[in-house]
């Protein structure tokens, strides 16, 4: 039953593609006669959809996936590839080879452009380069998830044990893994370090050889999970204090001899820590609920609605103090704490964040 799912959701997405692509194509006024060809099963493209235009014909070949994610359209490109290998020169003549799925990123975009193959998906965005056409859309936000079930991102906050592989895996950037040692590290179980496995493959920021299976493009992966990790903010306190931000941190440090308060500081005081390429005049520190009232007694300062220089945070998990390092005293959130942290600042938040993921993940 499963096996005929997935055939009639395959073959919805099919139409549903076509029609789009059609209706795209016929609305352009230098194509005439736009038409869908019948194929073949074995084609190696699933749509053909031809027009004249310039006074030739042309023929759009497409090839559609049920995901659009960068593995599945670079297995796609290879496949239209090997089809248009086999077309003689004058079959050539006028073919433009192109992908289509439901929601098609920004990344699986570039690998397309790379290619020169076109795409098309059905929230909207496009790109058809081909005989004097020039079509572009993009930036459109996928609305589609009939097609992918119920199945939360990996980067959400509330994929609390997901948030846990991740950051073990980017406490370590390039070490080679194996499931079961991940899945000790994390203390989570194989299913789910098989299942955040599989996510990271589909969007090629995880990869496979003989020692075991590694991470590619930290870069792009924090920047993609700082984007839907950010969509909720945190619970904080904002506050005003007469002293400066190394006065800050020094009371911090006491504060914990004194109250044994964990804390955790980070944004730009973090980040000081490990690429020092930014001054900073606010603290950002993580400090648990339970503890907020009396720590802001501590301090003696006073809660505010604007011009705060201490950001109280309250975690909204204990994972946001793994890895916390000690410097010079200091407790400071781990790399990547800090860096999702900043990408959720403005200005220059993304400068500082770069920066420390230039420096600790080495990309």
């Amino acid at each position: 039953m499963k096996n005929t799912n997935s055939f009639i959701i395959g073959k919805q997405i099919e139409g549903d593609i076509q029609a789009k692509l059609y209706a795209l194509l016929s609305g352009i006024p230098l194509l005439q006669d736009v038409r869908a060809i019948g194929i073949n099963y074995d084609a190696g493209y699933d749509i053909e959809i031809i027009a004249n235009g310039n006074r030739k014909n042309l023929r759009f070949l497409c090839e559609v996936k049920s995901k659009g994610e960068p593995k599945y359209i670079r297995n796609a490109i290879n496949q239209l590839l090997v089809v248009k290998e086999k077309l003689s020169g004058k079959d050539k003549e006028g073919v433009l080879m192109m992908v289509g799925a439901p929601y098609i990123s920004s990344a699986s975009a570039k690998i397309c452009e790379e290619h020169n193959v076109g795409y098309i998906d059905l929230a909207g965005n496009c790109r058809i380069v081909h005989d004097g056409l020039f079509i572009n859309v993009e930036g459109k936000p996928n609305p589609y998830t009939i097609y992918v079930g119920k199945n939360k991102s990996i980067f959400e906050r509330r994929s609390v044990k997901s948030s846990i592989i991740l950051r073990c895996l980017l406490s370590e950037p390039h070490k080679r893994w194996r499931v079961q040692e991940l899945a000790q590290a994390a203390d989570v179980s194989l299913g789910q370090i098989a299942n955040v496995k599989k996510y990271l493959e589909e969007k090629e920021y995880l990869f496979t050889d003989n020692d075991g299976f590694y991470l590619e493009n930290s870069k792009a992966l924090i920047l993609e999970w700082a984007k839907k990790y950010n969509s909720k903010v945190n619970v904080t306190k904002e506050c005003y204090s007469i002293d400066t931000p190394q006065q800050i941190e020094e009371k911090l440090i006491d504060m914990y001899r004194k109250l044994g308060v964990k804390y955790a500081v980070t944004a730009f005081s973090g980040a000081v820590r490990y690429a020092p390429t930014v001054r900073y005049n606010k603290i950002h520190v993580y400090i648990p609920a339970q503890n907020m009232a009396e720590v802001v007694n501590f301090f003696g300062c006073k809660e505010v609605t604007s011009g705060a220089n201490i950001s109280f945070i309250s975690p909204y998990d204990e994972c946001v103090m793994l890895d916390s390092r000690e410097i010079n005293q200091l407790k400071v959130a781990a790399p990547i704490q800090v860096c999702l942290d900043l990408l959720a600042l403005q200005g220059r938040g993304e400068e500082a964040a770069v920066a420390v993921i230039a420096k600790e993940f080495q990309v």
